[in-house]
């Protein structure tokens, strides 16, 4: 159970990361989903 308990502290953790990563970079990957809408 314990480990079990550790491992989703390490996923929440992970999640946060990549949110905090995300918001980092979410302007220029918007830019570039805009920019590949325009050509499809």
């Amino acid at each position: 159970m314990g480990g079990f308990c550790i491992e989703i502290i390490a996923k929440g953790s992970l999640n946060y990361f990549l949110i905090i990563i995300g918001n980092k970079y979410f302007y220029k990957i918007k830019k570039r989903r805009k920019l590949l809408l325009l050509l499809i």
